[in-house]
């Protein structure tokens, strides 16, 4: 056990250590990067940011590709580092796509999770409420007033 450094740290430079998987920001993925091949030039694999981009092809099912799009930038209420940020699609088919994925952002419903007619909450999970009341309730307790 200790710090997410000191383990970290331990991890990267240990020899019988392989590979090393990374889900941060991009100032730590530095500090993995070069603390892992310093040691052995072990395989890294990072995910630094959430840029993931989904890619329509010339020959794509554009329904299906709008339906995709939705659920990558949708799912998780942009609140998880894997959220689809970006689409590509080819300029001879961006007015179309674009009418399609129009289709479906006027049928989004948000609001509470709870409610069976909405698609998406204001929060990713349970979890993530949480730990966001609790932010709250720490600021309340240190003189915070909510508007």
């Amino acid at each position: 056990t200790g710090s997410g450094r000191e383990v970290g740290t331990w991890i990267t430079e240990h020899p019988r250590i392989e590979k090393v998987s990374f889900t941060g920001g991009t100032d730590t993925g530095k500090k993995v990067m070069a603390s892992a091949s310093s040691s052995s030039l072990k395989e890294v694999t990072m995910e630094l940011g959430g840029k993931s981009p989904l890619i329509v092809f010339d020959d794509a099912d554009l329904d299906r590709a709008a339906d995709i799009a939705m659920m990558a930038n949708f799912y998780s209420s942009g609140q998880v580092c894997t959220n689809g940020t970006r689409v590509f699609v080819p300029n001879a088919l961006k007015a179309e796509f674009e009418a399609k994925i129009l289709e479906r952002v006027k049928r989004i419903r948000a609001g509470n999770p709870e409610d069976e007619n909405i698609n998406f909450g204001p929060l990713v999970s349970f979890e993530h409420m949480e730990s966001v009341l609790g932010y709250i309730a720490k600021g309340k307790e240190q003189g915070a007033r909510l508007f």
